[in-house]
């Protein structure tokens, strides 16, 4: 039996004690069965626990729907169909029994953000949809009034094989905790309560807010509503002629209307909106009949003609392009630039010195990007990262704006949620600092994306205002540059992350640029040149921990690798920051690629390590290392002690060719000349 314990003066609770020997009969948790089943389109289980470990798995709360659930569709015969239990490192988990992993047991999926401490009282809230079978799990401290949404599940859908083709509605009939026995697992529990609702088709109140865009391009960033546009909104329920409700969007764009739930509208403008066109989402809405604080946004697009040619455009707070989308897509659509031989004019972007914000696509030919100020780079900057979802992403997953003002689903980021992607080749950027702020700080814009974890490779980590994200664990993929295209040179531009900094998906020449990162900063393959270019570890704020410069993966045997010459590697001056030594790099998953450091100056810090396996056989890729000294020295360091596992082998740099549109570096290695040639297209 529990035991009936104070939690406070006036406030008992119970201790279930299972410090039972190893092997004995263990203490039974608490269970409730409902008289009939509890029934209605929304379920709600709560209750306050606190536990003496972290180790041992404790079921908090089994669910049961024994009329609808039985060993055909799920994992057992006795009818559970989910469950939310302790795991191991204080952390808390679901378990969905319509799913079977390879283990031939039911998927277990770890809840993010969450772990609980010892003998500490927490709040745990689990919600179930009749309508869509979600599962939501919400936690809240001791002595919070409002609890956290922590995760959410499609029964069925959390991996592994589905028992069924179609997962039932469920009528939870019972539910109880279960201790795992023979350990030491001490469980009290308090405030212990059940819920059903059910929600009637009516009319309600649907909150929503316009935006605008600068044209019909969704790779532009939102921007605020113009009240000048005097639109009339008008909801009219699918299959039907007339409006069931109309809206006037007020000057900041903010709405209201009335509806009727379980329904379907074709939401149009009857009136006003001139100059602009509705955005794809905006002109359809689905209102379920489950729902709490619906709200519909629409997006209006700016209607622009195309522009004549120019070889330069400008871009400023004050200028007739206020961003660099906004420039990319006037430049998309300009008339005379493409050439009868399809060849494509070149056009320079010149920025003004400020952050620019938003994720970059260049996707023609012949694009400069430089700043109009040499002493003062102007910034580009984002926040995507792997791992976590936002509302702002598209189903091709880089960002959309019409699914950033929707505000109505999530997707994860490709490309690894590069700041600036480059598809299309001869890309110049000359002077511009890139920066992909998912691993410095925890951005507003970011927040108000909706950013959680969520995806394939979903992180255990939540993200918020104020958290610490420079620490280790926290690192992830957030790539500043990604480039996918050939004839591409970064000239003295600095590139900021601490994984995954720079990819490389084509040919290119980066000189006297600053690359910070700690984890495969530079990495992808084919044939890179880095001249005079500083390679410089990020740090963490919580630990010393190591990482490598180069990840290389080469995508066919005549792409050479990466080349190295004159760079600087060095710590970051990030206040706050610990480091410790780094490798040269590693084969990413064992393809095969060469890597050459040539005239490597180390500015404090310790030479870096050698060739590592990330992967298949080392033996299919090959570092070169020639001339590494301390600052101020030319004492060669490159033999000073046997470095594992590179291969380690004296060259020395004749000569770089530029000729033909071609870049050749000569190097004299052993008996034998090695040619390290790319396309280089010679602005």
């Amino acid at each position: 039996m529990p035991t009936v314990k104070v939690r406070a003066d006036g406030d008992n609770y119970l201790e279930f004690n299972d410090t039972t020997t190893a092997g004995t009969a263990k203490q039974d948790g608490w269970s409730y069965a409902a008289e009939s089943p509890m029934d209605g389109d929304r379920f709600t289980a709560e209750l306050d626990f606190k536990k003496g470990d972290t180790l041992k798995d404790t079921i908090l709360m089994r669910f049961f729907d024994t009329n609808n659930a039985d060993a055909n569709n799920t994992y057992s015969s006795d009818g559970r169909v989910f469950e939310l239990k302790t795991a191991d490192k204080g952390a808390l988990a679901i378990v969905d029994y319509f799913s079977v992993g390879s283990d031939n047991k039911a998927v277990s999926v770890p809840i993010s953000g969450f772990t609980y401490s010892p003998d500490k009282w927490y709040g745990v809230k689990v919600e179930y949809t009749k309508a869509d079978n979600i599962v939501s799990i919400y936690t809240k401290n001791d002595g919070e009034a409002d609890y956290t949404l922590r995760s959410s599940i499609e029964l069925g859908y959390t991996g592994g094989t589905k028992k069924v083709d179609t997962v039932p509605q469920l009528a939870i009939n019972k539910v109880g905790a279960y201790t795992p026995g023979g350990g030491s697992a001490v469980l009290g529990v308090d405030n212990i309560a059940f819920k059903t609702k059910t929600y009637i088709p009516q009319d309600i109140n649907v909150t929503g807010k316009a935006y605008t865009i600068f044209s019909n391009d969704l790779k532009n960033s939102l921007e605020p509503y113009d009240n000048s546009i005097n639109a009339v909104l008008a909801f009219t329920k699918s299959g039907e002629s007339e409006p069931y409700a109309t809206a006037v969007p007020d000057a900041d764009g903010n709405y209201n209307v009335s509806l009727f739930t379980g329904e379907t509208y074709d939401v149009s403008v009857i009136s006003g909106g001139d100059g602009y066109t509705f955005s794809p989402k905006s002109t359809s809405y689905s209102l379920p009949v489950v729902v709490d604080e619906p709200s519909k946004n629409v997006l209006f697009m700016k209607n622009r003609e195309a522009v004549p040619y120019a070889d330069t455009v400008y871009v400023g707070f004050d200028k007739e392009y206020k961003d660099i989308n906004q420039a990319m897509a006037s430049i998309r659509t300009m008339t005379g630039r493409v050439n009868e031989d399809l060849t494509s004019n070149p056009v320079t972007i010149v920025l003004d010195p400020g952050t620019y914000y938003g994720q970059v696509i260049v996707d023609v030919p012949n694009i400069t990007i430089k700043s109009a100020d040499e002493s003062n780079p102007a910034v580009v900057s984002n926040y995507y990262g792997i791992g976590y979802v936002y509302y702002s992403m598209g189903s091709n997953n880089y960002y959309d704006a019409d699914c950033a003002a929707a505000k109505d689903t999530k997707n994860t980021a490709t490309r690894w949620g590069a700041t600036i992607r480059i598809t299309a080749d001869n890309f110049l950027a000359e002077n511009i600092d890139f920066e992909n702020t998912f691993n410095q700080y925890v951005t507003d814009a970011e927040i108000a994306d909706g950013v959680e974890p969520g995806g394939p490779d979903k992180k255990n980590f939540t993200r918020k205002k104020g958290t610490k994200v420079t620490i280790k664990d926290s690192t992830e993929r957030a790539a500043a540059v990604a480039i996918d295209a050939d004839n591409v040179e970064f000239y003295r531009c600095k590139m900021v992350s601490s994984q995954d900094t720079l990819y490389t998906g084509g040919t290119a020449y980066l000189k006297e640029c600053d690359i910070l990162g700690n984890t495969d900063y530079i990495f992808g393959g084919n044939s890179v040149v880095f001249e005079n270019c500083n390679l410089t570890w990020y740090g963490y704020s919580d630990k010393a921990n190591g990482g490598y410069i180069s990840a290389c993966k080469t995508s066919s045997e005549t792409d050479p690798g990466y080349f190295f010459t004159g760079c600087t590697v060095k710590n970051s001056n990030i206040s706050g920051m610990k480091f410790a030594p780094g490798g040269f790099g590693r084969n990413w998953g064992g393809a095969r690629c060469a890597v050459f450091f040539n005239d490597v100056t180390l500015d404090g810090v310790s030479k870096p390590n050698g060739w590592t396996k990330m992967g298949g056989e080392l033996s299919t890729s090959k570092l070169y290392v020639n001339y590494v000294h301390n600052i101020n020295s030319t004492t060669d360091l490159t033999a000073d002690r046997d470095i594992q596992m590179i291969k380690q082998q004296k060259f020395q740099v004749l000569k770089i060719i530029f000729m033909d549109g071609l870049l050749f570096i000569m190097l004299q290695q052993t008996k034998r000349l090695i040619r390290f040639e790319f396309l280089y297209y010679i602005k």
